[in-house]
């Protein structure tokens, strides 16, 4: 070919795909990109679990001054965290089975954006006054911490499944941290926060890091709905690979994906692997062959040989005794 003549491209074909864009891109996401998330993960539940058992006792101490302490209204005030802590953990069970990861995203960063709305916390002692002080209370936890307190309950769950769908790994770790956080927050508002900062300054800090905590659980929402994106999309070009004819070469609307690249690759090699051990046993086969062969041959050369030799009688073949009797 002249010189000055340009090679057209070869056609990209599954042998020349081992090193793609979106492979080296799978590459970095898993060495860096995943370490990033799992830290996300981590601090968005670590912060939620403090927020929630922060506020039990803040509220408690807001609300002590005009009910007192009574048994009635310590016993409502448990009634309404645990219901609301149990509607939490239901919305996350219908929303995990009944929704697709990117209506679930959808609905819960709408959710977040309406949680802001209730900073900073703000109580009101004369809603419902001429109710019952039980009612009273009941009211006053909903109307102040309801959405934002709903919110804190399903970030457990919720955190944890997206972590299952990230990096497909049971989340004992995540659950083992928010329970750290929760005996955190348990034990240091009687002994830190209550004796040295003031009831508007708890309020105040408590409103700014529910601020912080919505943006790490809204990031976390959406990086779970990209990577089930994901996944669906390899799944989907596993499935193409799989009915695509391997003489047909791709296009470039075509990028194979890491998943798609290394299941090539293990075909390739786990056919090269058959391939060579069929041709050791057609070998071994062929040389028992032509061992046996040879063997008969010689069989039957030495047998025809002694057939065809002449038997020479002479004294020295016969008994002594024949020559005494004559």
């Amino acid at each position: 070919m002249p010189a000055n003549v340009a090679q057209e491209p070869l056609p990209q074909t599954l042998d020349t795909l081992d090193a793609t864009p979106v492979a080296a891109a799978a590459e970095a996401f898993d060495t860096g990109g995943s370490t990033a998330i799992a830290i996300l993960l981590s601090v968005s539940i670590f912060v939620s679990a403090f927020l929630l058992f922060s506020l039990q006792p803040l509220m408690g101490r807001l609300i002590l001054p005009a009910f007192g302490g009574s048994a009635s209204v310590w016993s409502a005030c448990m009634f309404f965290f645990q219901a609301i802590l149990l509607l939490g953990y239901a919305y996350s069970d219908w929303t995990s089975r009944k929704l697709s990861p990117r209506a679930q995203c959808t609905m819960h960063l709408v959710l977040l954006a309406c949680g802001l709305l209730w900073l900073p916390l703000k109580t009101n002692f004369t809603l419902i006054g001429g109710q019952t002080p039980t009612l009273r209370v009941l009211a006053i936890l909903g109307a102040s911490v309801g959405v934002p307190y709903f919110l804190l309950s399903t970030t457990s769950p919720l955190i944890q499944l997206w972590y299952s769908r990230i990096f497909q790994k049971t989340p004992y770790r995540l659950y083992a941290l928010s329970n750290l956080a929760s005996l955190l927050a348990l034990i240091a508002y009687p002994a830190a926060i209550e004796p040295s900062i003031a009831v508007r300054g708890q309020i105040t800090g408590w409103s700014a890091v529910f601020g912080l905590f919505v943006l790490l659980c809204g990031a976390s929402a959406i990086l779970s709905a990209r990577a089930s994106s994901a996944a669906a999309h390899r799944v989907e070009a596993e499935e193409r690979t799989e009915k695509r004819p391997s003489g047909i070469p791709r296009g470039p609307s075509c990028a194979p994906t890491a998943v798609e690249s290394r299941v090539a690759a293990s075909r390739r090699r786990a056919v090269r692997r058959v391939a060579a051990a069929a041709r050791a046993a057609s070998r071994s086969c062929t040389a028992a062959s032509n061992a046996a062969r040879s063997c008969a041959a010689v069989s039957s050369a030495s047998s025809s040989a002694r057939a065809s030799r002449p038997v020479a009688i002479t004294a020295a073949t016969v008994p002594p005794y024949f020559f005494s009797r004559r």
